[in-house]
């Protein structure tokens, strides 16, 4: 009876077990700080940011056009202590503003990001239209309980908020 019982409750608890497991998605990126890559991004005005696990990304300007209209690269993610270095050394904001700034919005430092994207390509009309390499670069934070990420491009100034996709 007590065998019968055992493999009565083992069965459901392995299942379940798995379940969880295969939900867990990018344990490896999220342990070290890291909740944007390896996940697609739907942001507002319909675009797309696939931020790849092997650290490559397509930025689509229209998330239902994935031939055409689109930036492809290499991009780095840095949060909390090291995404406020970045933007006091390359762009002279001072950690104490940024903090402020963090406090005021109620971020948490572990979900204040940086993201660089390098960009190596723009298709347009199935064409490669980039004259030469850059980087785009955004600033922002996320909120893990609604899988939102709030990001600012630090060469406009517009704010993108995205969901996880």
């Amino acid at each position: 009876m007590l065998n019968k019982l055992k493999k009565f409750l083992v069965f459901p608890l392995a299942i379940i077990m798995l379940f969880c497991l295969s939900a867990c998605g990018n344990d490896s990126f999220e342990e070290k700080g890291d909740y944007l890559s390896g996940n697609k991004w739907s942001g507002s005005e319909g675009v797309l940011l696939d931020l790849k696990s092997d650290g490559t990304f397509k930025y689509y300007q229209k998330a239902d056009n994935k031939s055409d209209n689109y930036y492809s690269g290499s991009f780095q993610v840095l949060n909390g202590k090291d995404a406020i270095a970045y933007m006091t050394e390359e762009y002279e904001f001072s950690e104490e503003s940024q903090r402020k700034t963090m406090a005021q919005f109620n971020v948490a430092e572990e979900f204040y990001y940086v993201l660089v994207l390098n960009n190596d390509e723009c298709i347009v009309n199935g064409q490669n239209v980039l004259k030469e390499k850059n980087k785009s670069e955004y600033f922002g934070y996320y909120i893990a309980d609604s899988e939102y990420l709030n990001l600012t491009s630090l060469q406009t100034m517009t704010q993108i908020d995205f969901y996880k996709k």
